[in-house]
C-alpha cells in the first residue's frame, strides 16, 4: 500500500488525539535509533581512519592551517 505525503496526513488528521500522542512518541523514538546508527557508523568510520593514520591531530589554529592548505 503506497500513500502519498498528502495522503498520510489526511489518514494522520482523522486519528483520535491518543493515536496521534502515539504516533509522535513513535516517530521520535525511530529518529533518535537512526541518528543513533548514523553516529555508530560514523565513529566506526573514525576509528578505522584513525587506526589507518587518515587523520590529523593538533590544536584549533594548526588543524585550521592543515585546511587552508
Amino acid at each position: 500500500m503506497n500513500l502519498s505525503f498528502n495522503e498520510v496526513l489526511e489518514v494522520i488528521d482523522n486519528l483520535a488525539y491518543e493515536e496521534k500522542e502515539i504516533l509522535m512518541e513513535i516517530l521520535k523514538n525511530r529518529q533518535i535509533q537512526y541518528r543513533r546508527k548514523e553516529l555508530l557508523n560514523d565513529i566506526k568510520v573514525g576509528k578505522k581512519d584513525f587506526k589507518n593514520k587518515k587523520t590529523i591531530s593538533g590544536n584549533s589554529f594548526e588543524l585550521m592551517s592543515e585546511i587552508l592548505k
